[in-house]
């Protein structure tokens, strides 16, 4: 879908780097850990540096599980994703969610 609308590609991965393009600029992330999707977690998330020394956590599933996780929403942004994916879940679509944290400062 990211690719599709023309937001960002998947252009590289090795054991410890990935590359991806957004907007027409490479970003490059050094891989730190990944944590493998299980059913008590319900998502995937993805531990990384990127060119700026800064550690990020990638992650990714279902509306459901990464929705209570996200904060800072203000009312309008907040209603909007819920009744979004209230639409899509009333049409039979499963939506598949993706959100990033930066953990500097984090302990």
């Amino acid at each position: 879908m990211c690719r599709d609308v023309g937001y960002c590609t998947f252009e590289e991965r090795n054991n410890n780097w990935i590359t991806i393009k957004v907007q027409g600029n490479l970003e490059k992330y050094e891989i730190l850990k990944v944590i493998k999707f299980n059913s008590v977690r319900k998502r995937m998330s993805v531990i990384v540096r990127n060119e700026e020394g800064k550690i990020l956590n990638f992650i990714k599933g279902a509306d459901m599980t990464i929705i209570p996780l996200v904060e800072g929403l203000d009312d309008q942004n907040d209603n909007f994703l819920i009744n979004s994916t209230d639409e899509f879940a009333e049409l039979g679509l499963r939506t598949l969610m993706f959100a990033k944290k930066d953990l500097d400062g984090v302990s």
